[in-house]
């Protein structure tokens, strides 16, 4: 429990500098003297940086060395809140540290933040996953519960800091400070000494399950051969299906970033809000994002992740017409655009998780559709009919992601039933004669 809390409160400290960017895009582009337009971009390019990222955590956190040793694992998510922290700091100065190349400096140095983004925050829900196993619903939904209070912390500093570059600054520090916890909690006590402790219990529980299914194997063989002769195994994900699970995840993953890098934008330009309420409505978002994602950890106890996704894509539709007819209902429409859009995406993990039984390299592929999606949609918008569009892109996105959802088959695995004779099937047998 004390890893799932250093990851949650890591959480908060990396979901704090990504939307940053939203309220703070007219500021940054004028301390830099760099166009709107330019500035805009960044949120795709930290989602292509994310991508990256989110591919070398995978493979660092593969290799054998790092699955038997949580603290080995740990360093990774060290690594990249350092690495946040870095990089996100000097995106105030970049017209100070180099006016001649300032566009090029942004862009690398949003890059590199998005990468470094993206090692923690795989890192983190690949650890969630590798030490709650199938107990992770609710862990999951906790971890990304601290992220949307991230998110709700970026518009806040903003609005209370003097200048841009002490909000800046003040951010940037979280993530290092993030990493001093989770550094004092991972190598405390027998954590230390490169988590060797961590390897030496790998290796005895390894040890100790081979032993086991060397004493027990000869005695299941036959009820694991007659199993697999009579009845039928597990089904595979077709690539229609988990593609399927990926175009939802990217539609809704793109309509959220760009809904939440743009409504301040759109709301002074276009709505006639004043600067601070432009802030103020961003940090309503966040409130409600926050809100949501308390709920959503009772409920993904209480209900199945397909019944959630079901009632967010709803809720996300209905707050983008509201907001679509109306300038005014804004308020109303991001409050419940926030809270429908909570839960979604550990839904969707779980979802192809506990429905489709989605492999790990599965799960990589569905997040990496949803960085896409950041990458993709905010482009769109900007590129085409830019910020006065941004309800004539997001709502029909919004509803071919649920078209797309309600599409796909409640299952693909096959129900097993004990083998007669078996051990299951006799106390099957007496819980049903009791019963009767």
């Amino acid at each position: 429990m004390a890893y799932t809390t250093a990851y949650c409160l890591a959480y908060v400290a990396a979901e704090t500098l990504p939307p940053l960017f939203g309220p703070a895009l007219e500021p940054l582009s004028k301390i830099n003297s760099i166009s709107v337009d330019i500035v805009a971009t960044c949120p795709s390019i930290l989602s292509a940086g994310s991508i990256v990222g989110g591919l070398v955590a995978g493979s660092l956190l593969d290799r054998n060395a790092m699955k038997t040793s949580i603290p080995r694992s740990n360093t990774v998510l060290m690594v990249g809140l350092v690495l946040s922290g870095l990089f996100n700091a000097p995106l105030p100065f970049i017209n100070t540290l180099s006016p001649n190349h300032k566009v090029v400096l942004l862009v690398a140095s949003t890059l590199c933040l998005g990468m470094a983004n993206g090692l923690f925050r795989a890192s983190a829900n690949t650890m969630i996953l590798r030490v709650h196993e199938e107990n992770a619903g609710p862990y999951m939904q906790a971890l990304h519960l601290f992220g949307g209070a991230g998110r709700l912390l970026a518009p806040l500093m903003l609005s209370r800091s003097n200048t841009l570059t002490e909000a800046y600054v003040a951010a940037s520090l979280f993530p290092i400070v993030a990493c001093m916890v989770l550094m004092c909690v991972t190598f405390a006590g027998g954590g230390g000494g490169g988590g060797g402790g961590s390897s030496e219990q790998g290796k005895h529980k390894q040890g100790m399950e081979g032993e086991t299914k060397k004493n027990t194997g000869s005695s299941v063989a036959g009820s694991v051969n007659k199993l697999s002769q009579q009845q039928p195994q597990k089904g595979h994900t077709s690539n229609v299906t988990l593609f399927t699970i990926g175009g939802v995840i990217l539609l809704f993953t793109g309509a959220q970033s760009t809904y939440q890098n743009q409504i301040s934008f759109y709301a002074s330009t276009e709505a006639g809000f004043s600067s601070e309420e432009s802030i103020l409505l961003s940090a309503l978002f966040g409130t409600a994002f926050t809100v949501g994602r308390i709920l959503s950890v009772p409920l993904s106890i209480r209900c199945r992740p397909r019944t959630m996704i079901l009632f967010d894509a709803i809720g996300v539709s209905l707050a983008l017409i509201l907001m679509a007819s109306t300038k005014r209902a804004l308020w109303y429409g991001t409050a419940l655009f926030g809270v429908s859009m909570a839960s979604m995406f550990p839904s969707i993990l779980n979802f192809a998780k506990q429905t489709y039984r989605v492999s790990g390299s599965g799960i990589g592929l569905i997040m990496q559709m949803g960085s896409v999606g950041a990458i993709l949609v905010p482009l769109i918008v900007v590129g085409t009919i830019g910020t006065s569009g941004l309800f004539t892109v997001l709502l029909p996105m919004s509803l071919t992601a649920l078209s797309l959802f309600v599409t796909l088959p409640s299952s693909n695995v096959a129900v097993v039933e004990p083998v007669a004779g078996s051990a299951e099937s006799e106390r099957n047998a007496k819980r049903r004669k009791k019963e009767d």
